[in-house]
């Protein structure tokens, strides 16, 4: 159930442009994808924020209403030393929220021994298809008592041409640099401190209306750790941080355009803190803490003549927006007998949110966003605070067979609405074109179940599961149709609540042949559903999986995956009947991996491949439409890409 182990699941060499890229290639999971660079993951059908993603402990905001800066783009691959993802009811604690699932970036400084006092690592790749290169570097030096890790890495791509030659605007150029330092006066005890930016520079989307000439962001955090050998106290942790983003996309300096010129600076800053306490109690272990996360958000998108730059504001797309979450979660987990295992948590959340500047008229005839809220929900105000309770059961139990586990799990978690679903004010003429937030949203009721066996032996991985998701007052993306809630029947963007459900199942398998050979496949299928109206929910990934394998000898690995999926029919892609979202039906595919590694020596390996060996041209049916293609269809994927990557360590 964590995913992206690398003792439990193949490891993956090809080069990634951002963090999103990296897990929407992982077994079970997706992404969706406007550009070469933000790939925004999806697991078991949900994305976007219900999906909760964690830097090192840290939440971040992108500075984009339409998400072209995903939390995931400013996490370099190099910049951590595992990654996690958290499916199903497992944990209250780094809620509210991911209800699809939990994504854990993470790294750490290990002592040194007495004998010890630097490591260094240096990396460097080139894929043909679009040029893209990368460099990083992780540099740490210390002691037994104090350590510091220095991480920087910088990549940049041209556009990529799919598998029948068309180039798909897709560059874009990214910096970063992480330091942190770390004091350990024990083996139970650590401090951390910590500070990264990132910077990202001429952007390109296919699948957005603009492109980015900057995306910046810096993060500072405190973590600290203590571990006792004895005593009650099992663990006492403490995250703290903050995270800014300062983004620009605008529609005419890196793309002709002999039109109205449009320019959105944005601002998004979050501050998270986090304190956990683990405490043996009887037969069993509390594991209770509180959390907060405090969000700001600010918009304003400008127009004016081609040729000049634009200052006359036409909206104020996220109108000083002001978001928290408050939680308490207490968890305890106790064994009635040596084969089985019970956890029981419940967690209490408030949410309250905020505009300041919704009464603002820009010039001429465009509307204050409390005009555009007013005109299709017939209100102007957010709902009140509000807070709900969540709870969660799991039970596992070790079967007959050694290595067989089966477990049953069930969880209620509660979500809000993010600032673009409750509060983006986006203004046009063409009713069509609008895009209005719904302060009066409810947030969401997540009614996870799930059941699954698991079998590990010395050859043998094999995880199963069914899943269910049945949510009172989804937060679904809509076309005004004059719905209940909805005043107007023009056809603009809104939000409202409706039921859904979301319903699947997963699979896994890895079955090791000899000491050097191994096999591996996966399958995941998710069915979501609007029961309110009876139309398939949009933005659902088909039937998917893929098939692997590998050989590895003690200086090289060489390995093969070939992945597909289905046909999506079940489609939510008529805008003057639902919400268009989807466009249309996605044709499936079928593709071929290959890549290997080979080590010189402990100091030097060399890794290389060939991604879609076959040169296919196919999309991926979450990808977001081609605004650059003469057809209405989706962003297609690269073609036939070979690469090459050299990583020297001491």
């Amino acid at each position: 159930q964590i995913w992206g182990r690398k003792d439990l699941f193949r490891e993956q060499d090809s080069p990634t442009s951002d963090g999103g890229d990296y897990l929407s290639r992982l077994s079970g999971l997706s992404g969706s994808r406007m550009g070469g660079h933000g790939t925004d993951v999806i697991i078991r059908g949900q994305q976007q924020d219900r999906n909760n993603v964690l830097l090192d402990g840290c939440a971040i905001q992108g500075g984009c209403p339409n998400r072209m800066d995903p939390p995931t783009s400013y996490a370099p691959v190099e910049f951590y030393d595992t990654v996690r993802v958290i499916k199903g009811p497992q944990t209250l604690r780094y809620g509210p929220g991911g209800t699809g699932g939990i994504i854990l970036f993470e790294r750490s400084i290990r002592r040194f021994a007495a004998d010890e006092r630097a490591r260094l690592s240096l990396d460097a790749g080139y894929t043909d298809n679009g040029g893209a290169w990368h460099t990083s570097l992780d540099a740490s030096a210390g002691n037994e008592n104090w350590q510091a890790r220095l991480l920087g890495s910088t990549r940049a791509a041209d556009n990529y041409k799919d598998g029948d030659g068309q180039v798909i605007p897709s560059a874009y150029k990214q910096q970063g640099i992480s330091f942190t330092g770390a004091y350990t006066p024990r083996e139970d005890t650590r401090l951390e401190i910590g500070a990264e930016t990132t910077r990202a520079q001429d952007v390109l989307f296919a699948g957005a209306m603009m492109d980015s000439p900057e995306s910046d962001s810096d993060t500072v955090r405190l973590r600290y750790r203590h571990a006792p050998e004895t005593g009650r106290i099992r663990s006492v942790e403490l995250d703290t941080g903050y995270a800014a983003v300062s983004h620009l996309m605008d529609n005419y300096s890196l793309r002709p355009n002999m039109g109205m010129w449009m320019r959105v600076p944005s601002d998004t800053s979050v501050i998270t803190g986090r304190l956990n306490v683990q405490i043996e109690a009887g037969i069993g272990l509390i594991d209770t803490g509180l959390n907060f996360q405090g969000t700001e958000a600010e918009a304003v998108r400008y127009g004016g003549p081609a040729g000049t730059e634009p200052t006359t504001v036409n909206s104020y797309m996220w109108p000083e927006v002001e978001r928290s979450a408050t939680g308490l979660y207490g968890e305890y987990q106790i064994s009635p007998d040596e084969a089985s295992s019970l956890l029981l948590g419940l967690r209490y959340d408030r949410f309250d949110s905020s505009a300041d500047q919704t009464s603002l008229d820009p010039p001429g005839m465009m509307m204050s966003p409390d005009g555009l809220y007013t005109m299709y929900y017939g209100r102007t105000e957010p709902r009140a605070p509000q807070q709900g309770m969540g709870i969660l059961i799991r039970y596992e139990r070790n079967l007959g067979p050694e290595g067989l586990k089966a477990y049953v799990a069930g969880q209620r978690s509660l979500r809000d609405a993010d600032p673009t679903e409750r509060f983006i004010a986006a203004n046009n003429p063409k009713p069509m074109m609008r895009w209005v937030g719904n302060p009066g949203l409810r947030i969401e009721s997540h009614n996870r179940g799930e059941a699954g066996l698991v079998y590990q032996s010395p050859q043998w991985l094999l995880a199963g599961a069914v899943h269910g998701d049945w949510v009172d007052d989804f937060i679904l993306r809509d076309r005004a149709h004059g719905q209940e809630g909805i005043r107007m029947n023009d056809g603009a963007r809104v939000y409202r609540n409706v039921s859904a459900s979301l319903i699947g199942y997963e699979f896994e398998a890895t079955y090791a042949f000899s000491e050097h050979w191994r096999a591996n496949g996966a399958l995941a299928y998710v069915r979501g559903e609007n029961t309110t109206d009876d139309r398939a929910l949009p933005q659902i990934p088909p039937l998917a999986g893929s098939v692997g394998v590998d050989y590895t000898r003690d200086k090289y690995r060489v390995g093969a995956v070939f992945r597909f999926a289905a046909r999506q029919d079940r489609v939510d892609d008529n805008p003057m009947t639902g919400s268009g979202i989807d466009g249309s039906e996605t044709p499936g595919w079928t593709t071929l991996d290959l890549e290997g590694r080979y080590r010189f020596n402990r100091h030097l390996e060399v890794r290389g491949g060939i991604r879609i060996c076959f040169d296919q041209t196919y999309a991926i049916h979450t990808n977001l439409t081609d605004l650059f293609s003469d057809q209405t269809e989706k962003i297609i994927e690269p073609g036939r890409s070979i690469w090459v990557a050299l990583n020297l360590s001491y």
